[in-house]
């Protein structure tokens, strides 16, 4: 599957998605307690890893365990 600009969210789209607050998603970026992907100075989050994410009990060891389907 192809990403697509509809597939990717920034910071905010992705507190938007995930019912967080920005500042939360943001904090965890820093915790790396959600996926997502750094591209320059952008956070980006994909829709598909922040479902299985939320999914698996969003945490820490759900995003470890996201990030590692994706590799």
């Amino acid at each position: 599957m192809t990403l697509t600009e509809k597939e990717l969210l920034t910071s905010k789209e992705a507190a938007e998605y995930t019912r967080l607050a920005h500042q939360t998603v943001y904090d965890y970026t820093h915790k790396k307690r959600i996926p997502h992907q750094k591209i320059g100075k952008k956070l980006l989050f994909r829709v598909s890893e922040l479902d299985k994410w939320l999914l698996y009990g969003g945490d820490e060891a759900a995003s470890i365990k996201v990030t590692n389907e994706r590799e």
